[in-house]
Parts: C-alpha cells; sequence; structure tokens
C-alpha cells in the first residue's frame, strides 16, 4: 500500500539543496546492477562537490535482493553519506525488507532499517509491515510501523518520526444479479497514529457506499 511512504534511499535526494531545491554541481558517479548467483545486485557511488552553503559529500549504496518464488523476495540495503559538514561528516543507514506472495492473493511485507549521524543516540530505528488480500470480491489490507525521534535518514524520504502509524481498510464489491446494477462497493477505512509514546496525534476514519450501474 502506499499509507507509509518512507524510505531509506532515496535518489532525489542526492545532487539537490534541501533547503532550496536548487542543483548541487555532481563531480562523478557511478551505477552498477546486475544479477550474480542467483541475487539481484545494485551498487552506486556519486562525489558531489561543495556548492554554497551546502559541502561537498559522497553517497554509496548498496543493495542486495534474493527474489523467491511467487515474486516473493528479501532484500537488504546500506546507505553511506560522508560529507565535509562538521556538524554532520557522516549519515549511515541499513535496513531489511520482505515480500512474501500467497496464492497471488495475499501478500505480506515486512522492513526494519536504523541510521547512525553525530548527536543521535538510541531510538533511532523503523520498522513495520503489512498485509494485502485482492479477489473479485473481497480487498482488505492492513499495515502498523514505528518511526523513533532519532531516526534520520539523510539519503532517504521521511514524511515525520516519533510516531505509530496503522491504518486498516476494506472494500467489498458483490456483483447481484439484478438488471440495471453492476456492482455494489462497500468501502471503510481508519487511520491512526499516536507518537511513540502513546499520545495520540491523528485519527481519521471513512466509510463509503456506491452503486454502478
Amino acid at each position: 500500500g502506499t499509507w507509509f511512504r518512507d524510505l531509506l534511499f532515496f535518489s532525489r535526494q542526492i545532487g539537490i539543496d534541501p533547503d532550496t531545491g536548487q542543483e548541487v554541481p555532481v563531480d562523478a558517479g557511478a551505477k552498477v546492477a546486475g544479477r550474480l548467483g542467483g541475487f539481484e545486485l545494485g551498487l552506486m557511488d556519486v562525489k558531489t562537490r561543495a556548492h554554497g552553503p551546502n559541502p561537498y559529500a559522497n553517497y554509496s549504496v548498496v543493495r542486495v535482493k534474493r527474489p523467491l518464488m511467487g515474486n516473493s523476495y528479501i532484500g537488504v540495503m546500506g546507505v553511506n553519506k560522508e560529507s565535509g559538514s562538521a556538524l554532520e561528516p557522516y549519515n549511515r543507514g541499513g535496513g531489511v525488507d520482505a515480500k512474501f506472495v500467497f496464492f497471488k492473493d495475499l501478500t505480506i511485507r515486512g522492513f526494519a532499517a536504523r541510521t547512525w549521524a553525530p548527536h543521535l543516540r538510541g531510538r533511532d530505528y523503523t520498522a513495520g509491515g503489512g498485509f494485502e488480500y485482492r479477489s473479485n470480491l473481497l480487498y482488505l489490507f492492513g499495515g502498523h510501523a514505528t518511526v523513533q525521534p532519532n531516526y534520520n535518514p539523510a539519503v532517504g524520504f521521511l514524511m515525520q518520526t516519533d510516531h505509530n502509524p496503522t491504518f486498516l481498510a476494506a472494500m467489498l464489491t458483490p456483483r447481484p444479479k439484478v438488471r440495471g446494477l453492476r456492482e455494489l462497493n462497500f468501502e471503510a477505512w481508519i487511520y491512526h497514529t499516536p507518537n511513540t509514546q502513546g499520545v495520540l496525534q491523528l485519527q481519521e476514519w471513512r466509510s463509503t457506499f456506491r452503486a454502478g450501474r
């Protein structure tokens, strides 16, 4: 699902000023992707020069994925940023993720990641999982995650820290044998997110009904 959009690595963070959105010059870069012994491999290394308030930086990313039966997989990733910044000379991250598909209708996903940065110690991880079931009649989705306050993927994408979001959704689409009525659609979802201390930050829910001709 798209309810949880955080990423340990987001390529658009490279070569872009995070505050102004202006381009930062890239001195050199290389990317290699392929297969080796049943594994899918991806390597990238990019060096950007000092530009305005942005110090020089070097970005390295390694991704290894092991495909399994039925579009399932297990993967790991490592991200390293070294820079000339006196406040944050490095930012590193590592994570593991998995997807398991059962009978083509049920998909289960899970992930965990941790970051390392100066001045941020402890409570520096994220983890979560979810399931999705899809058939002609019924759609179910559920997910839960935690993002700790000091989790800081500088080369990734992070919507919010210090929260424990949960999302549940269900949709029922029967097709009654009634003339002029093609499909009924019952849909409901709830989004609930307290912070990591259990204090509620946001809760939303919605239910709808539609009849299609």
